[in-house]
């Protein structure tokens, strides 16, 4: 069972994500192919614009969370390292930012 084999909740929270992802497909909860995970991504979205629109920052928080681990279920599916592509994303934003 995926609660007996704990992934440490020290690990970043998107590596941790990712092993958790992994140690559920093993033993067989997940989607066979990845539009199944982006159709879940795409789920999480409209759930967070729920939120946004209700103006319920409980339920943002919530879903936006939701939204990070689906996404890093897309990336896991084309074995990127969600850790590195978010340390990517955070570097190309600086350098917009500095070239503004």
């Amino acid at each position: 069972m995926l609660h007996k084999r704990l992934v440490s909740a020290a690990m970043p929270a998107l590596w941790r994500a990712d092993k958790i992802q992994h140690k559920a497909a093993k033993l067989g909860f997940d989607w066979p192919e990845v539009s199944g995970a982006m159709d879940k991504l795409r789920e999480e979205v409209g759930e967070l614009q729920e939120g946004i629109d209700a103006g319920d920052v409980e339920n943002i928080k919530e879903e936006l969370g939701d939204v990070l681990f689906s996404a890093v279920n897309v990336a896991r599916f084309y074995k990127l390292d969600s850790e590195e592509l978010m340390h990517a994303a955070c570097a190309k934003f600086i350098r917009r930012f500095r070239y503004m």
